[in-house]
């Protein structure tokens, strides 16, 4: 067999196990669950309230005896609902009490499935005395944040005051692309096969419509108010995506690109700045 033909069977034969991994992957959450004394801490901000919903496991942190504003948060795809304990703590010392939750099951659909999810963890928390139905709000990070504009879009019960998405795509399709050639590092054409396998996996095993799931279309459907932040040094997902998401927005809205901060780095590098911003946005 001629050397060129093996090494293009060769090729064809790793971009098919390459895209077919990379597939399953996309579509699979892959962060480990939160540990006991992860959720111990957590129960230790306030007054804890297990959420009892089907396939979803959490909680809601609440000051006893008093009605607060809420925040529900969503975390990126890679990391369980403590990633976010940092800030809930924060907030929840500014008077913000934290719904902080994982779904139990391992597939990631990008949109109707965790917008369904938050939409009964919504309704879960507004039947409960110490929340203000009226004053919940999201902050989402990354994967969470673009499920947080999904969600917005869907609320036209108005059951959202406001969100903040931290570091969100705006096309699934393009941070699907950066995926597959390792951020910008492979060539496109030389990833061409294994992207269309990745793409072909994820849409026939898990249903992933990459042409209908984009944050930047569901924006001009939010009414809402807004606040979008974005690290400058963000090499995962750029801040173009952010800017094209804002772009669309019709609601009262905020962007906040920061100095130096990379993905979802934001809160670490600028944590004064970050409490101060939310709290002036949510109380605004």
């Amino acid at each position: 067999m001629p050397l060129l033909l093996k090494i293009a069977l060769y090729y064809l034969a790793g971009s098919a196990v390459a895209g077919s991994v990379m597939g399953l992957g996309f579509a699979t959450n892959l962060a480990g669950r939160a540990g006991k004394k992860q959720v111990e801490a957590l129960q230790k901000i306030g007054a804890y309230v297990p959420m009892k919903l089907e396939a979803i496991e959490g909680g809601l942190v609440a000051a006893p005896n008093e009605r607060r504003p809420t925040i529900l948060y969503i975390q990126g795809r890679s990391a369980n609902r403590t990633e976010l304990l940092p800030l809930a703590e924060a907030m929840f010392a500014r008077g913000f009490n934290a719904i902080l939750w994982d779904s139990k099951s391992r597939q990631i659909d990008y949109g109707p499935r965790e917008v369904a999810q938050i939409r009964r963890i919504l309704a879960w928390a507004r039947e409960d005395p110490r929340v203000e139905a009226d004053r919940i709000h999201i902050v989402g990070f990354s994967l969470g944040g673009a499920m947080a504009i999904g969600a917005a879009a869907e609320d036209t019960d108005r059951h959202i005051r406001s969100i903040v998405a931290d570091s969100p795509y705006a096309d699934l399709k393009e941070v699907a692309h950066r995926y597959v050639t390792a951020f910008g590092v492979i060539p496109s054409p030389i990833a061409w096969p294994s992207k269309t396998i990745a793409f072909a996996t994820a849409e026939g095993l898990h249903g992933i419509d990459f042409n209908s799931r984009n944050p930047a279309e569901w924006a001009a459907r939010i009414d809402c108010p807004v606040l979008l932040i974005h690290g400058k040094s963000d090499w995962r997902i750029p801040p173009e995506h952010s800017e094209q998401i804002f772009a669309r927005l019709h609601s009262r809205k905020e962007l906040w690109l920061v100095d130096d901060a990379g993905h979802t780095e934001s809160f670490r590098w600028n944590t004064n700045e970050y409490i101060e911003r939310l709290v002036r946005f949510f109380q605004s």
